[in-house]
C-alpha cells in the first residue's frame, strides 16, 4: 500500500500539471457568460469548465435523474409511515320487497402502519346509520401478520432498498456525466486555441508565399529566376491558402463543439483562451493503478451492482415460500337508536384466521431464482473485467503521455534544425548559390514542424486531464 503522504503528492502534482482543482459551477462564472457583449463572449478554460458543470444539458438531464430517484425513494420509504385512512360508504339492499329494502351510511377512520418486517396493523372507530335510525358505533384494532413469505425486514425493504440502488445509480452516473463533460470542454478548448495558432500561421505562410512570389517575378524579368520558380511559389500560396480554409472550417466547428457543450447559442462568437505551458507529469504506473482502483466511480458501481445482484437473488428465493397470513381482529362495538348509548360499546368482538396458499411446483419461481444466480455471476465477471479495464486504461493514458512528451522533445529538435536550414537556404539563395525551391521547401518544413509541435503541446495537456479522468480524480 502507498503511504496516504505520497499519494497526496501525486494528486498534488497532477493538480499542478493540469490547473487548478474542478469544483462546482460558480454562478459568478455562468453570470459572466450571460453579461458579455449579445453576440460575443470571451472566456478562459477554467471559466469554460465551470460554465459547463451548471449549463451543460446533458448534466442538467442527469440531475433531473437524481432528483426522480430521490423522489422514488422517499416514495418507497413511505410505505412504513403512519397513515389516516377516513372512509365514508353508503350501501342498499333490497330483499324482493319495498319493505324489505336498507339503507345504510358508514364513515370510518383507520389508522395504519405496516412494519419493516412484514406486520400490518390498524386502529379506528366506525359509526353505521341505518335508515331506521339504528346506530352501530365501534373503535377496532386490527393485525396482519406474514408467517412465512413476506416475513422479514429485507424482504419488506426490496422497494426502499431498489430505490436507494437506483439513487446511488444515478448519482454515480451524474458524477460520471460531469467527469466526461469537463475533458470534452477542455479538450474543446484546446482545439479551438490550436485551430486559432494554425490559421495564424497559414495566413503568414500565404503572406510569405506571395513574397516569394513576387521576388521570383521580379527576377524572372531580371532574367535572375525561371518560370519555374515563380509557378512553385505560387503553388506554395496555394497549398497555404488550401490548408487555411481547411483550419477555418475546423476552427469553425470547434467553436460550435465548445457552445453546444457550454449551452451558448450557435449564433454566438466565442474566443476560448487556454495556456499552453505545461509541466511533466511524473507518476509511476503501479502508483496510478492503485489511485485508479481506490477512485474510479465505475469500479465502485460494478461493486455494487454486484451486491444488488445477491440481494435480489435472496428476495427471490424469500418468493419461494407459502403465502400465509395471520389476522387477528378485535372490536367493542354498540348498537343503539340513541348515537350517545351506542358509543357504551357493550359488544366485544374478536376473531383469528389465517389465511394463503400457494401453487404448486412453483416453476416460475424456481426460474427466476435460477436467473438470480446467473445475473450474480454475470454482475462478478463484470467487476473483474471492469477492473481490468481500468488497469488497461491507466497504462493507456501513461503510454499517451510519454509518447506527447517524447514527442514535442523531438519537435523542439526539429525546429532547430528546421530553422538553422532555413537560415541556411536563405544565405544562398542571397547570394544566388541556389534557387528558391530550398528557400520554400524550408520554411514549409519549419511550418509543420511547429504545426506538430503545437499538436504534440495540446495533445499533452489534453492528456493531463484524461488521466485526471482515469484515475478518478478529475472532480473532486
Amino acid at each position: 500500500m502507498i503511504p496516504a503522504s505520497k499519494i497526496l503528492l501525486i494528486l498534488l502534482t497532477l493538480a499542478t500539471a493540469t490547473g487548478p482543482a474542478l469544483g462546482a459551477d460558480t454562478k459568478a462564472e455562468t453570470k459572466l457568460a450571460k453579461t458579455g457583449v449579445e453576440n460575443r463572449i470571451h472566456i478562459t478554460l477554467d471559466q469554460a469548465i465551470n460554465i459547463a458543470l451548471g449549463a451543460n444539458r446533458g448534466i442538467i438531464f442527469s440531475a433531473n435523474t437524481v432528483a426522480n430517484s430521490e423522489l422514488s425513494l422517499e416514495a418507497a420509504e413511505s410505505e412504513f409511515d403512519v397513515k389516516l385512512v377516513p372512509t365514508v360508504g353508503t350501501s342498499v339492499s333490497d330483499a324482493g320487497s319495498a319493505s324489505d329494502t336498507e339503507s345504510n351510511v358508514n364513515v370510518e377512520a383507520v389508522v395504519e402502519k405496516k412494519f419493516t418486517f412484514g406486520p400490518r396493523g390498524s386502529i379506528g372507530p366506525r359509526v353505521v346509520r341505518s335508515d331506521s335510525g339504528e346506530y352501530t358505533t365501534g373503535i377496532g384494532v386490527s393485525l396482519n401478520i406474514p408467517l412465512f413469505k413476506g416475513f422479514g425486514r429485507e424482504y419488506n425493504l426490496n422497494w426502499v432498498d431498489t430505490s436507494s440502488y437506483s439513487l446511488r445509480y444515478s448519482r454515480r452516473s451524474y458524477y460520471l456525466k460531469r467527469d466526461r463533460t469537463v475533458v470534452d470542454t477542455v479538450w474543446a478548448v484546446y482545439d479551438i486555441v490550436q485551430q486559432e495558432h494554425l490559421e495564424k500561421l497559414y495566413r503568414t505562410q500565404v503572406e510569405m508565399y506571395k513574397g516569394h512570389a513576387k521576388t521570383a517575378m521580379v527576377k524572372e524579368k531580371a532574367g535572375l529566376a525561371s518560370a519555374t520558380d515563380v509557378y512553385r511559389a505560387k503553388i506554395s500560396i496555394k497549398d497555404a491558402e488550401d490548408n487555411l480554409s481547411r483550419t477555418q472550417k475546423s476552427l469553425a466547428d470547434a467553436k460550435d463543439r465548445l457552445k453546444l457543450i457550454l449551452a451558448i447559442s450557435l449564433s454566438t462568437d466565442i474566443q476560448a483562451t487556454a495556456p499552453i505551458e505545461y509541466e511533466p507529469v511524473i507518476l509511476k504506473q503501479e502508483q496510478a493503478i492503485e489511485i485508479a482502483l481506490a477512485n474510479r466511480m465505475e469500479l465502485r458501481q460494478a461493486r455494487d451492482s454486484m451486491d444488488e445482484a445477491i440481494r435480489k437473488s435472496r428476495i427471490v428465493k424469500h418468493s419461494l415460500w407459502p403465502d400465509f397470513n395471520l389476522i387477528m381482529d378485535y372490536e367493542r362495538a354498540g348498537i343503539s337508536e340513541d348515537f350517545s348509548q351506542s358509543m357504551d360499546f357493550e359488544e366485544n368482538t374478536w376473531s383469528v384466521s389465517l389465511t394463503g396458499g400457494t401453487s404448486w411446483p412453483r416453476t416460475a419461481e424456481k426460474a427466476a431464482f435460477s436467473q438470480s444466480l446467473i445475473s450474480i455471476k454475470t454482475e462478478r465477471l463484470r467487476l473483474e473485467l471492469t477492473c481490468d479495464e481500468i488497469q488497461r486504461e491507466v497504462r493507456g493514458q501513461l503510454e499517451e503521455l510519454k509518447e506527447a512528451e517524447n514527442s514535442i522533445n523531438i519537435r523542439q529538435e526539429q525546429i532547430k534544425t528546421a530553422e538553422g536550414k532555413l537560415a541556411l537556404a536563405k544565405i544562398k539563395f542571397r547570394h544566388a548559390m541556389a534557387d528558391n525551391f530550398d528557400v520554400i521547401e524550408s520554411e514549409t518544413e519549419l511550418g509543420d514542424a511547429k504545426v506538430n509541435l503545437l499538436t504534440a503541446r495540446t495533445e499533452y495537456i489534453v492528456g493531463t486531464y484524461k488521466m485526471r479522468s482515469v484515475l478518478g480524480t478529475l472532480i473532486q
